[in-house]
């Protein structure tokens, strides 16, 4: 990791925002993610009516049904999430919510339970894969940063995988997605292996808050790729991870417009050395691929990195709302299927998480043999 600042193009910025960087060149590893694949529960609750949810202080029967699989005594474990609900009642993280329009979509399976019936759904439909996977990896960002040892191994099990390594990557917020493929990715090159799956699931458990920084409310889902060698849809090009040295600004004491520039900020000035270390040229960017989020948001940054806001596809996020670390995984599924990318279209992609990091990544649309 190195720490670092960078000083934007003049956009009306005073001052650039220090962040370290975890940066992963890769176009010449020959890596790439193919057969994205995505579960969107079918039950839907309106923004609206999530908003108005007395959410009442967490039950022991609570812990027991989501929060079991931790190594911390389940009392201070009560105490923890019943201050969550707590603060969730008295506005904090809500307060700025710009909007109560849309859906969200709401499970009641548990997070391992969605992130085995992802991992099985990719499998049907590649059922060599299992044999000639190297390892599988399981993100997420809704068990409180915490890691939780036993849906990796579940994954392991339940799929049948002849791998020896199976693990999880959490810590990220909803970028953990791109976490689990910046660690694929050097696994991949370094250990030259082959194949590597990535699974990933999301539940909001009560009392957990589904809020982003009032630009956001994110539903349940899961998602599931693979990174290959050789055989793929997307190219990786480049890979970032940035964690900002300022951290965003509290929703319950901040303005809309505050919460607005830092996040502006933190995303043009993550997105424009992401661009830079991989020698792609903003204006031959075919799709700029973001999070679920507020389109006024999204429409500032379109704004400050110069990018025609026609450019942002949207699409899915339209359809499905917020999905947090599934998001990016979404996103190149609609695209492929929608029919929108020629070969060779380079894409960047972006998500943020709320304690202050966004990270990226740059792919082209190849197509190498084996993808269908």
């Amino acid at each position: 990791m190195s720490s670092q600042g960078i000083q934007t193009e003049k956009m009306g910025r005073s001052q650039a925002l220090a962040f370290a960087c975890s940066l992963c060149k890769c176009e010449g590893y020959d890596l790439g993610i193919s057969s994205p694949t995505v579960i969107v529960p079918d039950t839907r609750i309106s923004v609206g009516e999530y908003l108005s949810i007395h959410h009442a202080p967490c039950s022991f029967d609570q812990i027991e049904k989501y929060w079991s699989d931790y190594a911390i005594e389940p009392e201070c474990l009560f105490d923890f999430l019943r201050s969550q609900s707590e603060a969730f009642d008295s506005g904090v993280g809500n307060g700025h919510w710009a909007g109560a329009n849309g859906n969200v979509p709401v499970s009641d399976e548990t997070s391992s339970e969605l992130a085995v019936r992802v991992g099985k759904q990719l499998l049907r439909a590649h059922p060599d894969a299992a044999a000639k996977t190297m390892g599988v990896i399981f993100y997420s960002a809704t068990l409180s940063s915490r890691p939780a040892w036993s849906t990796s191994c579940r994954l392991h099990f339940e799929l049948g995988l002849k791998c020896d390594t199976a693990f999880m990557i959490s810590q990220k917020g909803a970028n953990a997605s791109y976490a689990a493929l910046r660690v694929a990715a050097e696994m991949l090159h370094i250990e030259q292996l082959d194949k590597i799956l990535l699974i990933g699931s999301e539940i909001f458990a009560p009392p957990q808050s589904r809020i982003f920084s009032g630009f956001s409310v994110q539903g349940d889902s899961a998602s599931a790729l693979l990174l290959e060698r050789r055989e793929y849809a997307f190219k990786l090009c480049c890979i970032g991870l940035y964690d900002f040295a300022k951290q965003p600004p509290g929703t319950a004491n901040s303005t809309h417009d505050e919460l607005l520039d830092y996040w502006t900020e933190a995303t043009v000035s993550a997105l424009m050395h992401l661009l830079e270390a991989s020698g792609v040229r903003r204006e031959k960017l075919a799709f700029v691929i973001p999070p679920g989020c507020s389109p006024e948001l999204l429409y500032r940054i379109a704004d400050e990195l110069r990018i025609p806001r026609e450019k942002f596809d949207c699409s899915a996020s339209r359809e499905v709302g917020s999905l947090g670390s599934s998001d990016l995984v979404l996103n190149l599924d609609r695209m492929i299927k929608s029919g929108v990318l020629s070969l060779g279209d380079e894409i960047i992609s972006f998500g943020f998480s709320s304690h202050g990091s966004v990270c990226g990544c740059v792919l082209r649309y190849e197509e190498r043999r084996g993808v269908r």
